[in-house]
């Protein structure tokens, strides 16, 4: 379901989709796109989500941990942004920081096993 959204988000914004994107080439010109318009209104969480999820794709762990930390200041009970953030962080070696957020998505109510799952990987 969030693929189908970002699809279109990216129709209705005229910017690829951050899921449909194969080559770090378009990946980057996409993130760019994002940034941009990121930058032109930037309360608008998609934008933030899909900026950070290219980020993360692209491993860069910091400007997508600072747009996720934005996101969530707005959008406090987003387990897969919580996630995501999470995962940056472990990338970038902040164990510590990562298994709070970890464990913040663990223990959250209504988390599937297919979350579960993908934390308990770390």
């Amino acid at each position: 379901m969030l693929a189908t959204l970002l699809v279109i988000a990216g129709a209705l914004t005229g910017t690829p989709s951050v899921a449909q994107v194969t080559d770090d080439a378009e990946l980057r010109s996409a993130r760019e796109a994002l940034l941009q318009k990121m930058l032109a209104d930037p309360m608008d969480t998609s934008l933030m989500l899909d900026f950070a999820r290219a980020s993360v794709r692209l491993r860069e762990f910091e400007p997508a941990i600072s747009t996720l930390e934005r996101y969530l200041d707005q959008r406090p009970g987003d387990i897969s942004a919580i996630y995501e953030l999470a995962v940056a962080y472990f990338a970038l070696g902040a164990y510590e920081v990562a298994e709070i957020h970890f464990r913040t998505v663990a223990d959250a109510p209504g988390v599937g096993p297919a979350m579960q799952t993908k934390v308990a990987a770390y």
